[in-house]
């Protein structure tokens, strides 16, 4: 028994969740899910009923995709380039480039009256110097 289901029935909870690694018969690594119900069926004991799956193709996916995003970032980050990224009319994010172009942190006032490096008004909005 792991420490999981060890701690799920001595604190009197009904259900419990993990994830875990295991080697298969061929010597691969694979990621399992496990979810499972407990009742206590007397003293000291108790009934598991639980569903096992493999996900580690699930697993491997999330990986790649966080690899990815890491990429992505660190593409933005490193971009010589003024980059924003605008939600709803507001600005959600400035890349080190457009703090460096315009002099300062983004704000959320930024959204009503941004900050302009030039004369030039962002997306038709009238902007401020400063």
């Amino acid at each position: 028994m792991d420490f999981t289901s060890s701690y799920a029935m001595l604190m009197g909870k009904s259900d419990y969740a993990q994830a875990f690694r295991i080697k298969n018969a061929a010597d691969e690594m694979r990621w399992l899910s496990e979810d499972v119900h407990v009742k206590k069926i007397g003293r000291d004991r108790w009934r598991l009923l639980g569903v096992c799956m493999d996900i580690t193709d699930r697993k491997k996916i999330e990986d790649s995709l966080r690899d990815s995003e890491q990429r992505y970032k660190r593409l933005i980050d490193l971009s010589p380039d003024a980059i924003t990224v605008h939600t709803d009319g507001k600005i959600a994010f400035v890349n080190p480039a457009g703090v460096k172009l315009v002099g300062r942190q983004a704000t959320a006032t930024w959204s009503a009256n941004p900050p302009c490096p030039s004369s030039t008004p962002i997306q038709g909005k009238p902007c401020r110097n400063g």
